[in-house]
């Protein structure tokens, strides 16, 4: 028997124009379910973001029960009785169970049956630290952590925050104080840098005046983004070390924010308290975040935007969905996407006589290609959803201990294997900028599998003193 976890996100969204005279009269909640195990470059894909549950928010704030339920028992039939298979004339039985509740703050404590005011006594969904303790706490408190062994009471009396039933308890395998999740969207991104940033730039620009906001606007307009840079907040893997690590940078962050600008923490501050208990139980919150259901709204809103009926929208929608839903079945018939993708207009052939003749051939190159085999020069590639071009640098971990930076300068498809082409380039880490600068370039190139990639490609930048540096993204 086979066990496949599942993840569900709740959110309502706005179909109509939210200025206008119509605005809230048509807006729609969803249930979006992903499957965690599906390749991870994979989930952050729209087409692996699949429609649950589709209705009007209005009966949702009349009757959430009526709403949740049917839901409810298609996943207590999944993780009971399974789904019945054959694969190549064998009978497989597949169950299918709950794991997770994703969302934003107010939708999370929507289905767990907790308050929905974050100005309440006890609006943290992890612990029961009063909100003016929350204020000034700037670390996890092991003995207010909420448990399974207090819940019933706490349900009984309506205490500690808890106001209703959870419907998804009715699940086995799911209960609301199990559920460990941080949406870094929302309290991160959207929430402390936001908030943050605010007080970083008023004390720099007004208060220290370091520098004026014409200037922040200048090097805002001339900065070199890049096609892929990503933000790093957060990684795709972490040790128990790390996680440490990172738990004692956020203790002193929120204890430096308040000793520093005197503002007490706000919840979205309390919940990166709980950050690392979360990545420990459900692991990198990379994968738990709302930005790919935000993009499956989008997605949901296009649909609704080309469907001038608004009597029962909900139905129309989901009855586009299904269609889709089918259409994706036939195109994944034989399994998920490849890693390695391309279009054909940026595949060349080569010769090995042209290879021969390219500037940046050594012994070394020559002596990993097959000459026996097709050669083929590649301009542009796909290697799990992320886009590496000519021009673009990589870095490898060397053995664990040294970082080493290559250029990409060419691609070569040689006996199915995809090499980068790489011109080696030779960096130092730099403690107080917490990122490797330029020392300068060999003119020694190196031919590299993908395979043996340890970070998302990047492009490198100037900073104010005129050094060319990058930070890493684990892939």
């Amino acid at each position: 028997d086979t066990v496949i976890p599942c993840f569900l996100n709740h959110d309502d969204f706005e179909p109509d124009n939210p200025l206008g005279s119509n605005a809230g009269n048509n807006k729609i909640a969803a249930f979006y379910y992903t499957f965690p195990v599906i390749p991870h470059y994979l989930l952050s894909s729209p087409n692996f973001i699949f429609d649950g549950s589709l209705f009007s928010s209005h009966l949702k704030n009349e009757d959430l029960k009526s709403c949740v339920e049917p839901l409810v028992n298609i996943f207590v039939d999944l993780e009971t009785n399974g789904i019945d298979l054959n694969i190549d004339n064998n009978e497989k039985k597949v169950y299918i169970v709950l794991c997770l509740l994703l969302g934003d703050n107010l939708a999370i404590n929507e289905m767990l049956g907790l308050s929905k005011s974050f100005n309440s006594n006890y609006f943290c969904r992890f612990c029961t630290i009063l909100k003016d303790e929350s204020k000034q706490t700037v670390k996890e408190c092991d003995n207010s952590l909420r448990s399974i062994d207090t819940y019933v009471h706490d349900l009984e009396s309506k205490h500690n925050g808890i106001i209703s039933d959870c419907y998804f308890r009715k699940l086995k395998y799911f209960h609301p104080i199990t559920n460990y999740e941080i949406d870094v969207m929302h309290d991160l991104y959207e929430g402390v840098a936001r908030y943050d940033l605010a007080l970083i730039l008023q004390s720099f620009i007004y208060e220290k005046k370091l520098f004026n906001l014409n200037t922040l606007n200048q090097i805002k307009q001339t900065f070199e983004y890049g096609e892929i840079e990503i933000d790093q907040l957060f990684k795709s893997k972490f040790t128990e070390n790390e996680i440490n690590v990172l738990e004692k940078n956020i203790t002193l962050y929120l204890e430096r924010r308040t000793r520093i600008f005197g503002k007490t923490l706000k919840p979205k501050h309390h919940f990166l308290t709980h950050a690392c208990r979360c990545i420990r139980k459900s692991g990198p919150l990379k994968f738990l975040s709302c930005f790919p259901f935000e993009q499956r709204n989008r997605i949901t809103k296009h649909y609704a935007n080309v469907c001038f009926q608004r009597k029962n929208l909900a139905w129309s929608l989901s009855y586009k969905s299904a269609t889709n839903f089918n259409n994706f079945l036939k195109n994944h018939e034989n399994g998920f996407p490849l890693e390695m993708s391309y279009k054909e207009k940026h595949k060349t052939s080569l010769t090995y006589e042209e290879l021969l003749n390219q500037n940046y051939i050594n012994h070394e190159i020559l002596r990993k290609i097959d000459h026996d085999k097709l050669l083929f020069k590649l301009s542009c590639l796909d290697y799990k959803s992320t886009t590496f071009k000519i021009g673009f640098c990589i870095a490898i971990n060397k053995d664990h201990k040294e970082i080493e930076c290559f250029k990409i300068i060419d691609f070569l498809l040689n006996d199915d294997k995809y090499y980068i082409v790489g011109q080696k380039q030779f960096v130092k880490y730099n403690t107080h900028s917490q990122s490797y600068l330029l020392q300068r370039s060999s003119s020694f190139n190196k031919l590299i599998l993908f395979e043996e990639l340890d970070y998302f490609p990047f492009n490198m930048h100037s900073n104010v003193t005129g050094e060319i540096g990058f930070r890493l993204k684990s892939l």
